[in-house]
């Protein structure tokens, strides 16, 4: 036997009766109308987490070549450091293509990114703006100038030495859902501004991750 209630779904269980036989067993189950079927809520099963390490990343110079400075090797930089547009820098980076297949189709509660700020004198000694946005690019291009870029996924703040989980928007969400195998840039789309110089740690335990929570 199983108590309802009306509401604007229809009839729900709104309470789980119970019988004891050294502990609860549930004898009705608690449900809703989804507008086409009836959802256990009793049975669902719970939200799955995984988490996408970055496999690899690229900094490029406004003019379009590749940053080769070996200083440079452990990091992925965003805008100018001398507030000269000349020296600006956009970044590019790709995770593990087992995303693209585990999330294509499924029910999607979250995305968020690891990031985490360099802890060094470069930048704004205060919060840096960091500019993620969407790219497809499957394979690296040898020459990019920011061209083929989608929406903003997220805009984050970081102070030196500061890292974080970060939640991406819905446009991100809906690409990834979709099939689409889009990713991450950094572009401060040729921003003058020492705001919106940032670099960040691209190798070892603190490089960028994605991590999704996939529902029940």
């Amino acid at each position: 036997m199983a108590v309802q209630r009306y509401s604007t779904d229809g009839f729900c269980y709104s309470e789980c009766l119970k019988r004891y036989d050294g502990a609860w067993q549930n004898i009705a189950t608690a449900k809703r109308f989804d507008g086409n079927e009836w959802i256990d809520l009793l049975g669902r099963p719970e939200n799955t987490v995984v988490t996408y390490e970055m496999t690899d990343g690229e900094t490029y110079w406004n003019s379009g070549s590749r940053d080769s400075q070996s200083v440079n090797a452990d990091s992925l930089i965003q805008g100018t450091w001398n507030g000269s547009v000349s020296s600006a820098r956009r970044s590019l980076m790709w995770f593990d293509d087992q995303m693209y297949s585990d999330a294509s189709r499924r029910e999607i509660a979250n995305v968020e990114i690891f990031i985490k700020r360099e802890n060094s004198t470069h930048g704004n000694a205060g919060k840096a703006n960091l500019h993620l946005k969407m790219h497809n690019y499957t394979a690296k291009p040898s020459t990019w100038t920011g061209q083929d870029l989608g929406g903003a996924a997220s805009v984050i703040k970081l102070s030196r030495g500061e890292s974080g989980w970060f939640s991406l928007n819905e446009d991100f969400i809906e690409a990834v859902n979709s099939g689409s195998r889009y990713s991450i840039a950094l572009d401060a789309d040729r921003s003058e501004s020492m705001s919106d110089y940032c670099r960040i740690v691209r190798t070892g335990a603190d490089k960028p991750k994605i991590r999704i929570t996939y529902e029940g």
